[in-house]
């Protein structure tokens, strides 16, 4: 196989539309509708009982601090997942890279898809990681931030709010939910890698 000389963020784009071209229907919906029906659920719900703009952003903070710490893990358990199917014998991954599921008309290996949803989860979770790192620096270093929104107006404030907090809880359960699913595809790699040993 010829490597291109290409900018590395290429293969970073592809990771994310190969994960929306290998994902079915059912997989999208789990992955993407669910988290974004709770997120917008909860919020909704914390925007309604909240007082004050800061209340709604006290538990923005609550939820980017925890979900940091998580997203590190998941990094890390994805990489290590990816570890572990690199490691497989030659003829296995070989055998992984000639397999096409016979259902499906996209005709992409299954080693390919596979890669591509651990390789996925890596991207988005450490996106995460930088977008949190760089809003916990923003919020320690103005402390007035609460004041700054509160210009635009309590109830306008209070809906940016309620909105920007939707958008990151749901990309954090994106994430969640697709590492569940990477958990189940290493489930059936495992027993796959079992059964072709011989």
């Amino acid at each position: 196989m010829e490597i291109e000389n290409s900018s590395v963020n290429r293969h970073i784009t592809t990771i994310i539309t190969d994960y929306f071209r290998y994902s079915s229907r059912k997989e999208l919906w789990c992955d993407v509708a669910i988290p974004i029906t709770i997120s917008i659920i909860v919020f909704l719900i914390v925007g309604w009982f909240s007082k004050s703009t800061g209340d709604i952003v006290k538990v923005f903070n609550d939820i980017i601090t925890n979900a940091l710490a998580v997203m590190a893990i998941l990094a890390g358990f994805n990489t290590a997942c990816l570890a572990v199917i690199a490691s497989t014998s030659r003829e296995t991954l070989h055998n992984l890279i000639d397999s096409v599921p016979e259902d499906d008309e996209r005709d992409v290996s299954i080693l390919k898809r596979i890669i591509t949803f651990f390789s996925y989860a890596i991207c988005s979770q450490i996106l995460i990681l930088i977008v949190g790192f760089i809003y916990i620096v923003v919020n320690n270093n103005f402390k007035d931030i609460y004041e700054l929104i509160g210009f635009i107006g309590s109830d306008a404030a209070k809906i940016l709010a309620t909105v920007i907090g939707s958008i990151l809880s749901a990309c954090i359960l994106h994430t969640l939910f697709v590492s569940l699913r990477n958990v189940s595809l290493l489930f059936r790699y495992i027993l796959f890698v079992a059964e072709t040993k011989d």
